[in-house]
């Protein structure tokens, strides 16, 4: 229980396990619904979503991991990623492990799971540090054999987590031991600090040269490319769209109509006096919190906050809906409670409850004792059921509302939660601001495009498509329409988003679409998308493949778009380049309109220098001169460069200690060996992706 943080009490482990059987029967579904298109998109039956040294990940148990440990997220394609993410890790981390004889005994992964010192894994899983009594509780089940299946599905996915992060410190540290940081590279290092200088330059924009006086030819697009290759090399192939939206919005008598319908609530809702009932028969709700001015929004904090007990404020506009709000009641309540509890439950609960009261009410002095014999929270229990001061929300409503709203100090009560029957007692209050709070119930009118104009933007989405055989007639008949053709970044295969439509349901269809389709061709059917979490479709969308670049090497037809601005400009340089022919910078900015700036106080290592950007060629070139020297003409990244140093500045009595330096330098290797090492498994560890085939 949470009821030291949440209530401060032991069942977290409770409340997770009923998450977990909320969602099971939830999940089954899913799983059952998916199971019925495995091979669609791979025109097989395999159910192996990932393979990677020897082991293998099944889609159902990807789908049970996802349901035991992210409950209602289960179906995310993050949480998918992040599963797959894990499993591969843990496959090459324990198999090279193996292979070199590190492992994780017994007593060594209990002191990481429960020790004092707990495995970062465990110190980053928020629902286990809110209640830290947890893990001990989970100990407690696991040695006692009591944990339900789906709790012990979940600690052993932890456990195994928890290995795997362990085992991969262990080669970080095997690899961290053999890192030495020579002395030359310190001095190096050291310089690079201490040595600033100051210069001048001047940029020559490579828009100073039209295009048709650099013209790029294909030798010069082969040339860039073969130079630059590791900076166009890919390990997963891209591929990129361009699409059209057909926006289903609510039109102006969508929204009058929703208007008229809520309206039409307000002095039922006005009148009646059972607000709970009435709100919740017409899709709202009462919201069973007592909240602050501040807490209910400030459209309802200037319209609603002060005025009397039964007003009623609306239809007014907020989150794409249509709200009537009234308020139901009013109090003032103290800034934090000190209460204590004792926790009643199991089969007769309140009966019990009642009877503990009644005892109490005569002889409070049984307290303690009743409180050690009864009560089911073992976390406050050795403090006699003392909860401490505690602010508001820290509780369950019903716990919440009775100790800070409706108890009088010192007297005993009674209130039941999902954890069981509570027999509670307010022991003090700090009034403080002692702020007046506010419940409301509200009912809310989505403001939603009816199916009228929902079949209006299909239908004009289906048109284009139909009349767009490809990429080209695409392009020609939005032009027509109006409609602005989008192109989109390149995305892979296993992304969850593309192009601006972040997170949208629907867009993993897009992404399946492409990766089965040709360079020009358009999708079959336009796609419906919706935003997370609504019910209704706001846009429809008609692409058509733009362009594929294959794993590896790619071509320079695969990028011909992509690198023609980087080959201008290089183009453009070189002609700059032969322009420059004196060393005068007065006489350079003249000749280009152009103007001389000044930078100082720039060391070796520095990656962003202030008006003069990231030009490392510039920076590296002014490294090599003497004070009143001029560099030649610098092809950067901006422009056409070219600089003068003006002086070295060396630190006298630099603050830089050379032993804290190394120490740094060191730190900063041993810290890359990780992902070092985990990178270079994963490259060599022939990992076979199916996820594409399943989500």
């Amino acid at each position: 229980m949470a009821l030291i943080q949440k209530i401060r009490s032991k069942s977290g482990l409770v409340l997770f396990l009923m998450v977990l059987a909320i969602v099971s029967f939830i999940a089954m579904l899913i799983t059952q619904d998916s199971n019925r298109s495995l091979s669609n998109f791979s025109g097989s039956n395999t159910t192996t979503v990932a393979k990677v040294a020897g082991k293998e990940l099944e889609y159902q148990k990807m789908e049970q991991v996802a349901e035991d440990m992210y409950g209602n997220r289960g179906g995310d394609n993050q949480v998918r990623n992040t599963i797959f993410s894990q499993f591969v890790e843990n496959a090459l981390v324990t198999s090279e492990a193996d292979k070199i004889g590190l492992g994780v005994c017994r007593d060594e992964l209990l002191d990481l799971e429960f020790g004092p010192m707990p495995s970062q894994v465990i110190m980053s899983n928020q629902a286990l540090m809110q209640n830290p009594e947890q893990l001990q509780q989970i100990k407690q089940a696991i040695q006692a054999n009591t944990m339900p299946v789906q709790g012990k599905r979940y600690w052993a996915e932890i456990e195994t987590q928890v290995i795997k992060d362990r085992l991969q410190n262990k080669m970080n540290n095997l690899v961290a031991k053999a890192i030495y940081t020579p002395t030359w590279l310190v001095d190096e290092g050291y310089k690079d600090l201490t040595q600033p200088v100051d210069f001048e330059y001047v940029r020559v924009p490579f828009d100073r040269v039209e295009d048709k006086d650099a013209p790029v030819t294909d030798a010069d697009y082969e040339a860039y490319l073969k130079e630059n290759k590791a900076r166009f090399t890919t390990e997963e192939e891209t591929r990129s769209i361009e699409y059209v939206v057909v926006d289903a919005i609510a039109s102006p008598a969508d929204s009058a109509q929703m208007y008229t319908k809520i309206a039409d609530l307000k002095e039922g809702f006005r009148t009646t006096d059972k607000d709970s009932s009435y709100a919740l028969s017409k899709g709202g709700a009462l919201n069973p919190q007592y909240l602050t001015a501040e807490a209910v929004g400030p459209i309802l904090k200037d319209s609603i906050f002060n005025k009397p007990i039964g007003t009623v404020v609306g239809p007014y506009v907020e989150n794409k809906a249509y709200w009537l709000a009234k308020l139901i009641d009013r109090r003032s309540a103290p800034d934090s409670v000190n209460s204590r509890h004792i926790l009643v439950q199991g089969a007769g609960a309140q009966k019990t409850a009642d009877s503990l009261k009644a005892i109490l009410d005569v002889n409070p002095g049984l307290w303690d004792s009743l409180n050690m014999k009864f009560s089911g929270d073992a976390t406050a229990k050795v403090m006699g059921g003392n909860l401490e001061f505690q602010p508001q929300g820290k509780f369950v409503p019903e716990f919440n509302d009775l100790i800070f709203y409706k108890a009088q100090q010192g007297k005993f009560y009674t209130v039941a939660s999902q954890f069981g029957v509570h027999i509670v007692q307010v022991l003090g209050v700090k009034t403080g601001k002692n702020e007046s709070r506010i419940k409301i119930a509200i009912i809310r009118e989505l403001i939603i495009p009816s199916s009228v104009t929902d079949r209006k933007a299909s239908m004009m989405a289906d048109e284009l498509m139909t009349s767009s055989k490809n990429l080209e007639d695409l392009r020609k008949n939005a032009q027509a329409k109006g409609l602005p053709i989008v192109p989109t970044p390149i995305f892979r295969v296993n992304d969850a988003s593309v192009g601006n439509f972040g997170t949208s349901e629907g867009v993993r269809g897009i992404i399946r679409w492409a990766f089965e389709s040709k360079v020009g061709e358009r999708c079959k059917t336009a796609f419906a998308l919706r935003d997370q979490g609504d019910a209704y479709n706001n846009k429809y969308v008609i692409a058509a493949l733009k362009s594929i670049v294959p794993k590896g090497d790619p071509s320079v037809k695969d990028l011909k778009e992509q690198l023609t601005p980087m080959v201008k400009n290089r183009k453009k340089g070189e002609v700059l380049k032969a322009k420059i022919t004196s060393s005068d910078m007065s006489a350079v900015a003249a000749q280009f309109n152009s103007k001389i700036d000044t930078a100082k106080g720039v060391t070796f290592n520095a990656t962003f220098v202030p008006n003069l950007g990231s030009e490392a060629k510039v920076i590296g070139s002014i490294f090599t001169l003497e004070a009143g020297q001029t560099t030649k003409a610098i092809l950067g990244e901006t422009g056409v460069f070219l600089a003068k140093l003006t002086s070295k500045n060396p630190v006298g009595n630099s603050p830089v200690d050379k032993n804290i330096l190394r120490q740094q330098m060191a730190s900063q290797m041993k810290q890359m060996a990780r992902s070092v090492i985990l990178r270079s498994l994963k490259k060599n560890g022939n990992v076979t992706d199916n996820r594409a085939k399943f989500f």
